[in-house]
């Protein structure tokens, strides 16, 4: 019910904006404050406009569980809703405040939804299993909504707010809370699929009368809102910037350049806090060659000839640079304690 409220509330708040606003990374030259726009209105006061409509969806100390983006994307259906009572891999968690503990757990979907802010953490001993969340409280996630609808909204909150820069209860940008969930729902999915004792959709109704209906499909909303978000610029300019701590304006192209020892240093630094970044450059290259080349597509469509641009571009090629590295070191030790062919290996 308060997602439902939640909704329509979002709803009537964005559609008071007619027209969408500038977004204030645009590498556009900025109109003029005092010029008028196709609403009537200048751009000054459109920017105001956008900053109520934030205010209005989500208030100053808004939990950010309750940020709207964040609502969006963790609002899947239950994984139980296309699993049944098949026991297959997936992330567990049990919840002290709703009785889910010992034999009993909840999946990764209704920990974010059905059991946001309670005493719920993931369980040490992940194994098979079931989600257990309809047993002892009413699940909230068992019916996954008008998806065309969520989408919409997805989509119309990257355009006309900000809140793509914000982060969530874990200091995650969206890009990489986003990725994270589509690689856990696609290693569930293939474990699911491949498990002996999984049912096909058309068998996977429980015996059990009182156990909610098991024929629907795995979630995929992430999934279409990942290839989205990475073509949003300020969605990619926040996890390009992860962990920098100058402001874009310092960071100036450097490429084809001797670099002195002192130029070597101030590059060296702002390579510092950059595990997120990697981690999404890392989970990125298990997404399939199709979200690759969406991202890829998306950094060459902006403007090369704006610094700011070529400093986000250069710091996604250091990353993959230290990924690769990582990745090379771990396949080179791998080959030496298992003495793998390397005609195996290719």
């Amino acid at each position: 019910k308060q997602w439902y409220q939640r909704r329509v509330a979002i709803t009537a708040g964005i559609y008071e904006v007619s027209k969408p606003i500038k977004s204030p990374f645009s590498r556009s030259s900025s109109p003029s404050p005092s010029a008028s726009t196709p609403s009537g209105l200048t751009p000054a006061q459109l920017v105001e406009k956008k900053r109520e409509l934030e205010a209005y969806l989500c208030p100053a100390g808004t939990p950010p569980l309750a940020q709207p983006l964040n609502m969006l994307c963790n609002n899947d259906n239950c994984s139980f809703t296309w699993t049944g009572k098949s026991h297959i891999t997936q992330d567990i968690y049990e919840c002290k405040t709703c009785g889910l503990v010992n034999n009993f757990c909840c999946c990764s979907e209704c920990a974010k939804s059905c059991h946001a802010g309670h005493d719920c953490k993931l369980k040490k001993k992940c194994h098979t299993a079931y989600c257990d969340c309809w047993v002892t409280c009413p699940c909230n996630a068992l019916v996954p909504g008008d998806q065309e609808i969520r989408m919409s909204l997805f989509k119309q909150l990257l355009k006309d707010t900000d809140f793509a820069t914000q982060r969530n209860d874990k200091d995650e940008p969206l890009l990489l809370s986003l990725i994270q969930t589509v690689i856990r729902q696609m290693y569930a999915v293939k474990k699911a699929q491949s498990a002996p004792t999984f049912r096909s959709r058309d068998n996977i109704r429980s015996r059990d009368s009182s156990a909610p209906p098991t024929n629907l499909d795995p979630p995929k909303f992430c999934s279409d809102a990942l290839k989205i978000a990475l073509t949003d610029y300020k969605a990619v300019h926040e996890i390009l910037y992860e962990g920098c701590g100058d402001s874009p304006a310092d960071l100036g192209s450097r490429a084809g350049s001797v670099l002195s020892s002192d130029e070597q240093k101030l590059f060296l630094q702002k390579q510092s806090g950059t595990s997120k970044l990697d981690y999404f450059t890392y989970l990125l290259t298990k997404c399939g060659i199709e979200v690759i080349q969406t991202f890829l597509n998306a950094l060459k469509s902006w403007s090369a000839k704006d610094p700011e641009v070529v400093s986000m571009t250069e710091r996604f090629v250091r990353s993959v640079i230290r990924v690769f590295i990582v990745l090379s070191l771990q396949v080179s030790t791998t080959i030496k304690k298992k003495k793998v062919p390397t005609a195996t290996l290719r």
